[in-house]
């Protein structure tokens, strides 16, 4: 393959010495002249080096797009525009945080989920973005790590049932914070990929998206 641009949906480190496998990793990138961006899985900062510092080490990566919005909570949170053959934008890519593990002990575990200031965030992002394209949404697709609850439909989905496979449940966090309602209002996002569940590899639809 000989793809523009490389996603990374996280888990890439589950060990010490982050930078180690990072620089790693970008070595592939570099050698092969392709850029790539990178949303945080929950692994990838449990170790020796906070979350908020591996997400400045990878941003100086050569070929790295990552750059973190600091008015959110997150730290792989942004925007990437795509522009078209004449220069102008035309579709976007939202990356974003999905967090590492629940805030709720021990009241709820299991895996994180997106803050409603996150949420928030996407929506202005959503409204400044479609408020300069003359009241249109671009088409837009989203990459994160853990899925929504939502994937459970997805996978059910008996009017177009799912492509693919499913080994293990889907890890989605046990409470619902409305990210893709919000995506859905906002009607930009046609697609969401994420990398939590390591042995699931499908693709379907829950409500057009």
């Amino acid at each position: 393959e000989k793809p523009d641009l490389v996603m990374v949906t996280g888990d890439i480190v589950t060990e010490d010495n982050p930078q180690e496998a990072f620089s790693r990793l970008a070595a592939i990138f570099e050698k092969a002249g392709i850029p790539y961006a990178m949303v945080f899985g929950n692994h990838d900062s449990e170790h020796n080096l906070p979350r908020k510092e591996v997400a400045a080490f990878i941003e100086k990566l050569p070929l790295c797009l990552n750059k973190t919005d600091h008015s959110v909570e997150g730290y792989t949170n942004f925007v990437l525009p795509v522009y078209g053959k004449n220069g102008k934008k035309a579709a976007l890519i939202y990356c974003m945080d999905s967090n590492e593990y629940s805030t709720l002990e021990p009241l709820i575990g299991g895996w994180g989920w997106f803050t409603h200031e996150q949420v928030g965030w996407y929506r202005a992002q959503s409204r400044k973005f479609t408020a300069k394209n003359d009241g249109k949404p671009y088409p837009a697709l989203a990459f994160f790590h853990i899925p929504f609850p939502e994937y459970n439909n997805v996978w059910n989905n008996k009017t177009i049932p799912p492509i693919g496979v499913k080994n293990e449940d889907v890890c989605s966090p046990e409470i619902n914070t409305g990210m893709f309602a919000a995506m859905l209002e906002s009607g930009d996002v046609m697609g969401t990929f994420v990398g939590h569940d390591h042995v699931n590899d499908y693709i379907g639809v829950h409500y057009g998206v």
